[in-house]
């Protein structure tokens, strides 16, 4: 407020001023005047105290999903920032439909509103947000965002196990381990364990099962969903034997897994009414050959049922292009630049043994695990500091970029790479080994790109963790080469609509 305080002589005409700051609103006077207008001209003729009056302004800013953004999934919720407000009103519309006269909801108090229906796809929308308090509105920016393209879907596989004899057979892992017993009813495949120490076994589809149509071949550029219908016998959730679904190439060059495990709440796992368990992959991994999918048994967990049973009821696949996935919400970015590990820990696998540590460090902006003149027994990783994902159900990437300072490709160590829940309930994997007759393994001056898919539950305060592994079990590995995670990068997308 202009001028400061001064004496002036009797008579004197005085201008007083208040000027509002950015974000302030004036008021008024009080005192000598009580106008709600400024400038005012005084006339002293005696001591007079003018005092003049201000009240901050309602904002909002920030929108989510941000002004132009593009593949928006069509369930969504708007969010913005806000400060000093007592009640929001949200304007939203479709953008060739213009802005309605009258709000969509009003009085909001908190900076959210969901929409309550599935938006349309490939649709541009607007929408306002005007913030109230005592004192004054704001009427905030139009925004836009572009929702996503729908899913183009392929139905690649459907077994419904409804045949006396189904095409999917019985394989008995390896000899160190105790089979289980496997049997089949109308509707379903069945394993059942014989122990709670070291029982592993599984159903295997036809080698085809996961192809491109007209080909033997998955197909780059693609995302496909396996999906299982499983229930179990055993009434307590927490004794399920753990299952693992997977999908790998015929030469055995790399599987893609999600194993489900009755840690923590058990939550996950199956009950005796079938429901769904998604396994998601990408195509185009894989140099050649054809994708087969298997259900696993494996009990090594003394708390589970010794003859605890699990049972497949409907295995299908479907695909749709990578395109077609929603907007992505980045969580978590590691590059080690300056050899930073950025809170990567590694460890050994002190629980076995039998195996050998790799040696560990940081060199060349990279983590590095290196074989100890070891080809079979060599196992030790780094993990990941936890990362926090939404509290609704999402699809969870993680994408690795490894390398090595091996020439031959199919002497490059054996190599797993993670997405862990941090309640043990479930985690995703990616297993690549040196096998086939072109490999998909890193090499020197050959750096390969993996993805692991995860479908995380709604959650409260969920965490996930990664894992770089070294698991050189193979004779034709290299016993002194290096594996290098040269970076890693974890996303979350809504999860696709894919009935």
């Amino acid at each position: 407020m202009t001028p400061a305080s001064a004496w002036y002589d009797a008579g004197a005409s005085v201008t007083v001023t208040a000027t509002a700051q950015p974000g302030w609103l004036f008021l008024g006077f009080s005192g000598a005047s009580t106008s709600t207008v400024s400038p005012i001209l005084l006339v002293m003729d005696a001591p007079a105290t003018v005092v003049a009056h201000f009240a901050p302004l309602p904002t909002v800013h920030s929108p989510d999903p941000a002004d132009g953004a593009v593949s928006v999934p069509v369930t969504v919720a708007l969010d913005w920032e806000g400060e000093n407000v007592d009640a929001f009103d949200l304007y939203f519309w479709k953008a060739d439909e213009g802005r309605p006269d009258e709000p969509t909801t009003s009085g909001l108090t908190a900076s959210t509103y969901a929409i309550p229906a599935n938006l349309d796809y490939r649709t541009t929308y607007g929408w306002q947000v005007v913030a109230a308090n005592a004192w004054a509105v704001t009427t905030g920016s139009q925004w836009s965002f572009a929702t996503m393209a729908q899913a183009e879907e392929e139905n690649v596989y459907h077994e419904d196990f409804l045949t006396t004899e189904p095409e999917w057979i019985w394989v008995h892992a390896r000899p160190a381990f105790t089979e289980p017993t496997s049997g089949t009813r109308p509707g379903a495949l069945t394993i059942t364990a014989t122990n709670n120490e070291d029982n592993f076994g599984f159903w295997q589809s036809p080698d085809a099962a996961v192809s491109a149509e007209g080909t033997p071949e998955i197909e780059a550029g693609t995302l496909y969903r396996a999906r299982y219908w499983i229930s179990s016998g055993v009434a307590d959730k927490a004794q399920v034997p753990a299952i693992r679904l997977r999908t790998q190439d015929v030469f055995l060059t790399q599987a893609n897994y999600v194993q489900i495990e009755s840690q923590g709440t058990a939550s996950l796992s199956p009950t005796t009414t079938a429901a769904p368990y998604d396994l998601y992959f990408e195509g185009g991994q894989v140099i050649g050959g054809s994708n087969y999918l298997a259900f696993e048994l494996i009990n090594f967990q003394g708390a589970d049922a010794a003859d605890g049973d699990i049972a497949l009821e409907l295995a299908e696949v479907k695909s749709m292009a990578l395109a077609d996935l929603p907007g992505a919400k980045r969580l978590a970015t590691y590059d080690f630049a300056g050899d930073d590990p950025q809170g990567w820990v590694s460890s050994g696998a002190d629980e076995f043994e039998w195996f050998f540590e790799p040696t560990t460090g940081v060199v060349n902006n990279r983590l590095v695990l290196t074989a100890d003149n070891n080809s079979t027994h060599t196992f030790g990783y780094f993990l990941s500091p936890e990362i926090a994902v939404s509290e609704a159900a999402r699809l969870v990437r993680a994408t690795f970029i490894v390398g090595s300072d091996e020439p031959d490709r199919k002497r490059t160590p054996g190599m797993r790479l993670r997405v862990n829940q941090t309640d043990r309930e479930q985690f995703a994997a990616v297993r690549v080994d040196s096998t086939g007759p072109d490999g998909n393994s890193p090499a020197l001056g050959i750096d390969v790109v993996y993805t692991a898919y995860l479908v995380t539950p709604a959650n409260d305060g969920l965490g996930l963790v990664l894992g770089f592994d070294m698991m050189s079990f193979e004779p034709q590995d290299s016993p002194n080469a290096s594996l290098t995670l040269d970076s890693a990068i974890v996303e979350e997308f809504q999860i696709p609509l894919l009935p």
